[in-house]
């Protein structure tokens, strides 16, 4: 990692600023969308590199989830059309979208 201590800094109490008005660890979608950092380091390498400098950092941010996010489904015309013939009709959809 390119040492850019200042931008570093802001980002970690940006962090630090949003966690006490959060209450509790952020969670890391928001972390990653709110702090500058070079646009080829992914977050995690980034925060994996502050918890190394400076420990205290750890708790800002929750740990990564070892389950995969879940897929949401696009809403196309035809799974919601599928949706609101179920919700008239009161029957399961025959189609699979």
């Amino acid at each position: 990692m390119t040492d850019h201590g200042a931008q570093n800094a802001r980002n970690v109490l940006q962090l630090f600023d949003a966690h006490m008005l959060w209450g509790k660890p952020l969670p890391r979608t928001f972390a990653d969308r709110h702090v500058r950092m070079n646009k080829h380091e992914s977050f995690d390498d980034w925060w994996k590199s502050i918890n190394e400098k400076l420990a205290e950092t750890e708790a800002l941010v929750e740990p990564p989830s070892s389950s995969k996010p879940k897929k949401q489904t696009a809403l196309t015309y035809a799974t919601q059309a599928s949706g609101i013939s179920r919700l008239i009709t009161g029957k399961p959809s025959l189609s699979a979208g």
